[in-house]
């Protein structure tokens, strides 16, 4: 079974995690040399940065339409102090969620659960979860691209992607690689919003 639980020192983290990753670009193994996670069959290396992997080297802001640029930048500057973030996000542009939150969700998955919160952001839900995000924020497990992940077909038990997916340039991708890390009778957590300003 595998066991993620958030600990102060971030290279504690990567070997139980190194047991669910493998290469977004060919999903072989991948072998840890010293602070770099590298794929044989590729020949390529991930850097680990502080502990934590980065599978990803562009910023969101070089993926944006041209004219929103401006504003990612200025979201990438302001999530480096995720409460204020999260206020302002709330107050520029409230959303309204209607049913059970992650948090009932959650409840109901065993201790033991390999857990993906993707689009995370700086925001940590809960110590079992792996935090996944484009963005290298504090918090962040991995740092990686939606539409590629770096996990292993079949090796999550639970996927949450709270108001993210609007954001990715091919949802369609992202959601093929979702279902491809989900273990059969996995479980997803999905909001996406349905009318709200743009945050």
């Amino acid at each position: 079974r595998f066991r993620f639980e958030r600990r102060p020192e971030r290279l504690s983290i990567i070997n139980p995690l190194l047991k669910l990753l493998c290469c977004p670009r060919c999903h072989s193994e991948l072998r840890q040399e010293g602070n770099t996670l590298d794929c044989g069959a590729c020949v390529v290396s991930y850097p680990l940065v502080n502990g934590v992997p980065h599978f990803v080297q562009a910023s969101p802001a070089t993926q944006a339409i041209p004219a929103e640029q401006w504003l990612v930048r200025l979201k990438d500057r302001l999530k480096v102090f995720p409460r204020w973030y999260e206020f302002l996000t709330d107050v520029c542009s409230p959303l309204l969620m209607a049913g059970k939150s992650h948090r009932h969700w959650l409840a109901q998955l065993p201790g033991q659960a390999a857990i993906l919160n993707l689009g995370a952001g700086a925001r940590s839900i809960d110590r079992r979860v792996i935090n996944v995000d484009w963005d290298p924020l504090a918090g962040v497990d991995v740092v990686a691209d939606i539409s590629q992940l770096p996990f292993k077909s079949a090796s999550i038990d639970a996927l949450i992607n709270e108001v993210t997916l609007e954001h990715v340039r091919d949802a369609r991708a992202a959601v093929k690689e979702m279902g491809r890390v989900l273990k059969s009778g996995g479980r997803f957590f999905l909001i996406v919003p349905f009318l709200v300003g743009y945050h």
